[in-house]
């Protein structure tokens, strides 16, 4: 998988050196097989488990 925004130009992630914990908020599947996956940062808080 290779994130991109609004599906066009560089990755959405590159160039990252660490990794960031991210949890599927959302997901649209088409007729077409592509899919549309919706993600946000989890909290330090939630990764510590606080």
């Amino acid at each position: 998988m290779h994130p991109v925004l609004a599906g066009r130009g560089p990755t959405l992630l590159a160039g990252l050196r660490e990794r960031i914990q991210l949890e599927l908020v959302a997901r649209h599947d088409f007729r077409s097989g592509a899919s549309v996956l919706r993600f946000r940062p989890v909290r330090a808080a939630l990764q510590q488990g606080f």
